[in-house]
């Protein structure tokens, strides 16, 4: 029961709360004018972002394997 939980609050992280948290700065960077840096340092961040959300979520899933046995 447990380990479904953690699965699906990974999923609704990683499908729903972060791609909410990437538009918003997509839209703040659009109305402030930003500047070329700063669109590079966001383009940066999306997929280290989604990758970093992922590789948390596979090492979370293999300590509470590892805490189960």
């Amino acid at each position: 029961m447990k380990k479904k939980l953690v699965v699906v609050l990974g999923m609704v992280g990683g499908f729903v709360v972060m791609p909410i948290w990437w538009y918003l700065l997509y839209k703040v960077l659009t109305m402030i004018g930003a500047t070329e840096l700063m669109w590079f340092l966001f383009w940066i961040y999306v997929p280290v972002g989604a990758f970093l959300h992922i590789l948390t979520q596979i090492v979370r899933n293999m300590k509470d394997e590892k805490e189960a046995l």
